[in-house]
């Protein structure tokens, strides 16, 4: 899963990350674009590509691995707390 932090994302953006063939799933919501990916290196390389041709610019990037936490509330929906 990638994050970035971003001011503003236009619908010719959106649609080029999520055509980019590691890109699962993609949400843009208060200024935070959540993308999962099958491969989060080679997905960073067209982002930042059509960051750049549409002269974007990222506050800030995290690249999140996945761990018990996030595969449980994947699987169930839940948090473990819930």
């Amino acid at each position: 899963m990638i994050e970035i932090s971003v001011t503003h994302v236009g619908p010719d953006v959106m649609a080029r990350i999520e055509d980019l063939p590691q890109v699962k799933r993609i949400s843009f919501l208060d200024g935070r674009l959540s993308i999962e990916t099958t491969d989060a290196q080679q997905a960073m390389l067209g982002m930042i590509a059509a960051f750049n041709e549409a002269d974007i610019v990222m506050d800030s990037l995290k690249i999140l691995e996945p761990n018990l936490e996030s595969v449980f509330l994947h699987l169930t929906g839940k948090r473990l707390r819930d």
